[in-house]
């Protein structure tokens, strides 16, 4: 399933910052209260995009459909689990058109919802258009962790604000971070030989200041194990959700590599028991995933504008000594120093000439004896 970056993120409550040289964005996200720093172009994304991603993979996942070959009014979804109601509404990305649920179908003989439905409206859905279920209540809910408090009002819940059980269930996967670590060397997960140190990736002007600062490109690559929690009122329920959420992941596994997640592996399946401290009454059915993601940061540095350099220039017998990286002899390091006018290229040049002298008498700024070959720089930012 292709997926566009701008179907994750940034959306419209996202505010972009800056955009570096059309290679890079750092943007702030309010629902983490964080900024994050993309590459718009390349294989690099991290535990958060990974995120995104599967946020809105599954919208996409449980909107697919097929149309019926003598009834094109007539759909199946195949992958939605919440079963809608009578005048839900759907929209047509594709044509921007709003259908209407007219009729659900059900199975004659455990009289469940069989994944049909009949919608109505102007121009039947083609099996190409994406449709989007607009009631978010009739999709899966995907989340990080445990909610903090409801989003509803005390009006839709009949309950107390903030209080999770007033809130109508509908199954849950969450996602948490069990254990992260810096990448192992190699593609063995967890390996004892880790790749500590962030490498720079790219170093180039600011776009915003170029003549003062440059900005840097850290990535840092990451082993992480993520238990995503499929949540339902009993247990046959949290198993049926948790192997739906199975197939999701091997079905969209190339997706997210594609757009940088470096590996996905199945890790394991676990049982969990009914759990008090979000709301009472549910279970969970545990799978874990190892992903190896990479980290961005950007590090804004002062550029060097002056470098002010003191040689000690020595005349002796054994010819002329100048202090500084370069080899002994005027013409040699004259000209790497100095254009074609002979004006200094590296800020102010003072040379100090005491011809004929003996270097061992000298004494550097320091007061050590100077030898005539070690030079005194000085480097202002």
């Amino acid at each position: 399933m292709p997926l566009s970056r701008e179907s994750y993120g940034p959306g419209e409550n996202i505010h972009k910052l800056r955009d570096f040289n059309k290679q890079f964005v750092e943007w702030y996200d309010p629902r983490r209260n964080m900024t994050r720093v993309r590459l718009l172009q390349g294989d690099c994304a991290n535990l958060e995009d990974a995120f995104d991603m599967i946020e809105g993979l599954l919208r996409i996942y449980q909107s697919q459909h097929e149309v019926n070959r003598e009834s094109a009014w007539h759909l199946h979804f195949p992958n939605m689990i919440v079963e809608p109601h009578v005048g839900d509404k759907i929209h047509n990305i594709t044509t921007d058109e709003i259908y209407e649920v007219q009729f659900l179908g059900r199975d004659p003989y455990h009289q469940v919802w069989d994944h049909t439905c009949i919608l109505s409206g102007t121009t039947s859905p083609l099996r190409t258009d994406r449709l989007v279920v607009i009631d978010k209540d009739r999709l899966i809910s995907f989340t990080l962790g445990y909610p903090m408090h409801s989003t509803k009002r005390v009006t839709e819940t009949d309950g107390a604000l903030g209080h999770a059980e007033s809130e109508p269930w509908r199954p849950t996967i969450t996602a948490r971070l069990r254990r992260k670590e810096p990448a192992s060397i190699g593609s063995h997960p967890f390996g004892d030989r880790k790749v500590i140190k962030p490498m720079l990736m790219e170093t180039f002007r600011d776009p915003e200041d170029r003549e003062t600062f440059s900005l840097e490109i850290w990535r840092q690559p990451f082993d992480n194990m993520i238990q995503f929690d499929c949540w339902d009122v009993n247990p046959l329920g949290a198993l049926r959700l948790s192997e739906w959420f199975e197939q999701f992941m091997r079905t969209h596994v190339g997706t997210l590599k594609r757009h940088g997640v470096a590996e996905i592996l199945f890790w394991d399946q676990r049982d969990q028991e009914a759990r008090e401290q979000w709301r009472e009454g549910i279970v969970a059915q545990s799978v874990r995933y190892f992903f190896r993601t990479e980290t961005l940061s950007v590090v804004r540095r002062s550029n060097l504008t002056t470098m002010s350099l003191h040689l000690r220039v020595v005349k002796h017998e054994s010819g002329l000594h100048g202090g500084g990286p370069w080899p002994s002899g005027e013409e040699l390091w004259f000209g790497r120093v100095h254009n074609s006018s002979g004006d200094y290229l590296y800020g102010t040049f003072d040379i100090e000439d005491h011809a004929y002298a003996d270097p061992r008498t000298l004494t550097s700024n320091t007061g050590d004896p100077f030898d005539g070959v070690t030079g005194q720089f000085e480097i202002r930012p």
